[in-house]
């Protein structure tokens, strides 16, 4: 009853209203496109060191897509200048607001801005028709990007599996999500974000509940529905980035993220 409640259906809602800052000259020649997401207090912290290892390490036959939400007066200025100091000719930048109040609580806020790839990511399936990368912003790029996507070449998602196991639900991670453009992967996607907006609703999401989607939705359609052919990230696709995760701040002073840092 439940999977009934979160299916794709033929019509399915639209997402959040987005909103252009920054278009590419072409998209055309671009193998696949690479998605970041999150709000400006943490693109103030990891953006400058995201885009300059991304422009370093990752750019080539890659475009880089920078999703920004609840952006603050101070963004445009910040990303000017960070343009003009990185050699990245190309590149996407898109804005929304979260459709909260102002008395939201911060964990409702914070929640939805980790969900926001799982929103979206039909949006940019659409817009692209091509294979779309997310990565978490607090991200570096160490090395191209083409073991990672040749790692789930004929599958409809890429999937990265939590090493160590933890509990079945929390076995997914979010911080790197393929979609390639596939019908499977849109239908997905498609229920991916039912679930998460079902809970959003009812005010009863919780934190971590990207993860708990991404793993009980492809339960659901493998019991209830055609699945998506899933390919499982490995740990040498991994080898490309290094993700430093949002509690570890110590990780800021290491050589690996504070070589691509820039001065203020």
């Amino acid at each position: 009853s439940f999977w009934r409640k979160i299916e794709p259906q033929p019509a399915a809602a639209a997402a959040d209203e987005i909103y252009s800052v920054h278009d590419a000259r072409d998209g055309s020649d671009f193998k696949s496109i690479v998605a970041a997401f999150c709000d400006a207090r943490y693109f103030y912290k990891y953006g400058a060191a995201f885009v300059n290892s991304f422009a370093q390490n990752a750019a080539r036959m890659n475009l880089l897509h920078l999703h920004i939400i609840d952006p603050d007066r101070e963004f445009t200025a910040f990303l000017d200048n960070l343009v003009a100091r990185v050699r990245l000719p190309n590149f996407v930048v898109t804005i929304n607001y979260a459709p909260l109040d102002d008395e939201a609580r911060d964990s409702l806020r914070g929640t939805y801005y980790c969900c926001a790839p799982l929103l979206h990511m039909n949006h940019l399936l659409e817009r692209y028709r091509k294979t779309v990368l997310h990565i978490d912003i607090d991200t570096v790029f160490e090395q191209p990007l083409e073991r990672m996507v040749d790692c789930v070449s004929g599958k409809d998602v890429g999937l990265l599996p939590r090493e160590p196991p933890s509990s079945p639900w929390l076995d997914i991670t979010a911080n790197v999500i393929i979609a390639r453009n596939t019908e499977p992967a849109r239908r997905y996607f498609e229920a991916v974000r039912n679930y998460v907006n079902y809970f959003m609703r009812r005010g009863e999401s919780c934190w971590l509940i990207d993860q708990i989607a991404l793993y009980c939705v492809l339960q659901m359609m493998e019991r209830f529905a055609e699945p998506p052919q899933v390919g499982w990230i490995t740990q040498s696709a991994q080898a490309s980035i290094w993700h430093i995760g949002h509690s570890y701040d110590f990780k800021l002073e290491e050589q690996r993220f504070a070589r691509y840092q820039l001065e203020p």
